[in-house]
């Protein structure tokens, strides 16, 4: 552990250094073998000048001083290691061959000192003291690489999430990049793909109306497979342009009744419901901060799977909402064909189709279509279903939309 102002590094693993000071060889070499053997390494030094240039150089657990040594008496080297920033916490013991008096050992206290040991010293309080401040040292050197140890891993932490956040900012300013290319290309696309389609669609449908009769049962069957796919293939080119058209914010957030769209798409399923004998009923509905044309399409979409999906019994479809506190949840539940547990998730995915088109047509958009205008409006959808119970397809919208995303429309 490097302490500031220091030369040398210390951790927990090395030995604890004790310095001694005492001008007499004798006494060095004493204490060296009285605290021989403790996982301690006893510095010398024979002079106050000596000590001091040592405590700068190095970290101690404790200093053991004589009071009387050259150049600087022990009770002036103490005051000055006390007033020192980098040495004023080190432990000092006093030790002496003199008889003093108690003013002299209260002095020593004043000064800093922790203890004031008489000699011939007792091996065994020596040994027992200078353990207590090797062990306290041991555990603040402990306590300051762990802290030096986790202010690294604080930096590194740091540091990767800064990195990784360029990291995502850029991925994610390059997905929304390509995303807007790819939106672009589908509506471009779609767009400039209607065009010959409604060449082929409009004389494969002049053919069938006048040349019919002219054509063999093997030839009427051509022409209707491909009036058949190309109105599959324009509903399909519809529905992407859709899709794509959703992925920009350019219209505005307005107030939107629920109760009024849902009532007005019902007027278009009518005719469908009376040939089949179908029901859609619609509880109160609340007015939320949305895209109209979004919504209008959310429940489009979720009515005409309801209806579509109904079997051969005749459609009965139930809309309703419940207030959740700071959104409210939509469901529209039916009483058709149901789905799987294991297909809930799939049946958003674009193009998935769970029956062929002979049973169920459609392109497999539609779904895909709702989720992605629920999750651009902060909601979630999802469905409950199991097979053969029919199916509730629930979401949620929030009621209020951030001032900045409303501005960002």
């Amino acid at each position: 552990m490097f302490n500031p102002g220091r030369g040398e590094i210390v951790t927990s693993k090395e030995k604890v250094r004790i310095l001694a000071v005492d001008d007499n060889a004798a006494n060095l070499l004493a204490l060296d073998r009285i605290l021989k053997g403790a996982d301690l390494e006893i510095v010398k030094a024979v002079s106050g000048t000596q000590a001091l240039n040592l405590v700068l150089e190095m970290e101690f657990a404790c200093v053991l001083l004589d009071v009387k040594i050259p150049d600087i008496d022990g009770f002036e080297l103490a005051r000055i290691i006390r007033g020192d920033e980098l040495t004023k916490f080190l432990p000092i013991i006093f030790l002496t061959g003199l008889r003093k008096d108690e003013t002299d050992i209260f002095r020593g206290y004043e000064l800093g000192a922790v203890d004031y040991l008489m000699k011939p010293l007792d091996p065994i309080i020596l040994r027992s003291k200078v353990s207590v401040f090797a062990d306290l040292f041991r555990k603040e050197v402990a306590r300051r690489q762990a802290v030096a140890e986790l202010q690294k891993s604080k930096e590194e932490l740091e540091l990767r999430v800064i990195e990784r956040t360029a990291e995502l900012r850029s991925q994610a300013e390059e997905l929304s990049r390509s995303n807007k290319e790819l939106g672009q290309f589908a509506f471009i696309s779609s767009h400039d793909l209607k065009e010959p389609l409604r060449m082929v669609s409009i004389y494969a449908q002049l053919l069938q109306a006048e040349h019919t009769a002219s054509l063999n049962e093997e030839g009427k069957s051509y022409l209707t497979y491909i009036v058949e796919g190309a109105t599959r293939m324009q509903r399909l080119i519809d529905d992407l342009l859709n899709y794509s058209h959703f992925g920009r914010l350019d219209e505005d957030l307005v107030d939107v009744d629920c109760s009024k769209v849902v009532e007005e798409i019902l007027m278009g399923f009518k005719p469908r419901l009376t040939k089949v004998g179908g029901e859609v009923s619609c509880g109160k509905l609340p007015v939320i901060q949305a895209r109209e044309v979004q919504v209008i399409q959310l429940f489009q979409n979720l009515v005409e799977n309801a209806i579509k999906f109904s079997g051969k019994a005749p459609p009965r479809v139930v809309i309703d909402a419940r207030d959740l506190g700071h959104e409210h949840q939509f469901s529209v539940k039916d009483s058709g064909i149901g789905i799987k547990p294991a297909y809930h998730a799939k049946i958003f995915d674009i193009f998935q189709r769970l029956h062929s088109r002979e049973e169920y047509p459609g392109t497999g958009i539609g779904l895909a279509l709702c989720k992605k205008i629920v999750e651009m409006n902060r909601g979630r959808l999802w469905v409950e279903s199991d097979e053969g119970k029919g199916a509730t397809f629930l979401f949620t919208l929030p009621k209020t939309v951030p001032k900045r995303e409303a501005k960002r429309a």
